[in-house]
């Protein structure tokens, strides 16, 4: 049960760094998503499972469109279905076992491929394969599909639909590397992208990522094995890369004490790094940092999690605290940082290993709370109305 004032309430997710203003409802009833090691999950304010348990591979930022896979028999039943209200957009059966690995930002288009493969960091094991088939499908079915040299894993869609991004890992057999690509997806034709900085492959380790939908454009955070990182930035519509090189002391130690976050207004990008509690900001006009600044007086061990509130205001979730900036103020937390929500400019919600709480940022205060076993990350959490959760 939600205790504390009258608060009620795996997956790679589109747009999810980028925060979205969900004015409190009358009632104060809100419905938060988790993930557990049963999938994700929706739970009213007494605890109650609303939303059963389903693995979602891939989803739009709001959850209206969640994409489920299943097998059935050699073939994979794929659909996508607004995974709060349970109402189904379409659902096909494709040939041959298939994984998807990404959707489109409107929910249209899903791309997919078989199991195994070069890997996404925490989806499935690295290993190798000479060819690819990706397979492209929408409410209609399956709208494309192609066998590709190498070892290829989905990215991103263009914004018009037309072109699918991917990583091309190399060596295929076993991939240390890997470039930027686009297919085509009316001739299959797979060509370079072009790189303003040259280097046509990365060795890197990719962190997380955001998608700037007034610019068209996808952020995303990388970190080099020797100890330095990067901002990836792709053009969705003009089909180009650039990436912005961060300063030290960012890129040192593990890949996982990073994190990226945009803010609603997409004028602002900001990336964490924990270890040293610095945040580096990046002009997304000029595509260059403009200037590091301290997010704590003294620095972090675990992995953050970043928001913006509406108005502006940087809050990490890390270590066993919240950390909220201009002004700065630090609020203790029950354990380590599993996911953060912010719901309005003095209203945040941070995860931890056995639920969720809600504070108030102007105080500190600890506003309701919920128990939420074994808890892997809070996901979102929405305001509930009478006609269903306000997105």
């Amino acid at each position: 049960m939600l205790r504390g004032a009258a608060v009620a309430v795996g997956t790679a997710v589109t747009g999810a760094a980028c925060t979205r203003h969900r004015p409190a409802p009358p009632d104060g009833q809100y419905l938060i998503v988790v993930t557990t090691a049963a999938g994700v999950s929706g739970l009213d304010q007494d605890g109650r499972v609303v939303v059963p348990p389903t693995v979602v591979p891939a989803a739009t930022g709001d959850w209206r469109h969640s994409v489920t896979a299943e097998p059935a028999g050699d073939d994979t039943r794929m659909g996508v279905r607004d995974l709060l209200s349970g109402r189904r957009a379409w659902e096909h059966t494709l040939p041959g076992r298939l994984e998807p690995r990404i959707i489109s930002p409107d929910g249209r288009l899903v791309a997919a491929v078989p199991p195994g493969g070069a890997g996404v960091y925490g989806l499935h094991q690295p290993q190798g394969r000479a060819r690819t088939t990706v397979v492209v499908a929408d409410g209609r079915g399956e709208v494309a599909r192609f066998d590709l040299t190498g070892n290829i894993e989905p990215y991103a869609f263009s914004t018009d639909g037309r072109v699918l991004y991917a990583l091309d890992f190399v060596p295929a057999d076993k991939p240390d590397r890997f470039g930027l690509r686009a297919v085509d997806l009316t001739t299959g034709r797979m060509s370079a992208v072009s790189n303003r900085d040259g280097g046509e492959y990365l060795r890197a380790h990719r962190v997380d990522s955001v998608h700037d939908a007034r610019r068209g454009r996808l952020y995303a955070l990388y970190a080099w094995p020797a100890g330095s990182a990067f901002v990836h930035a792709l053009h969705l519509g003009e089909g180009w890369a650039r990436r912005i090189d961060l300063p030290a002391p960012f890129g040192r130690e593990r890949p996982g004490v990073h994190a990226i976050a945009l803010s609603p207004t997409g004028d602002r990008l900001a990336v964490v790094h924990s270890i040293s509690a610095r945040v580096a900001e990046v002009d997304l006009d000029r595509l260059v940092v403009t200037g590091v600044s301290a997010l704590a007086p003294d620095g972090q061990r675990g992995k953050p999690n970043a928001r913006f509130t509406p108005a502006g205001r940087l809050v990490v979730n890390v270590d066993t605290k919240v950390i909220a900036t201009g002004p700065y103020r630090e609020t203790a937390t029950p354990g380590e940082a599993r996911g953060l929500v912010v719901e309005s400019d003095t209203a945040v919600w941070a995860g931890h290993p056995d639920g969720v709480v809600r504070y108030d940022l102007t105080t500190g205060a600890r506003t309701g709370s919920l128990d939420v076993p074994d808890l892997y990350v809070l996901k979102d959490v929405f305001p509930v109305s009478g006609s269903g959760p306000s997105r």
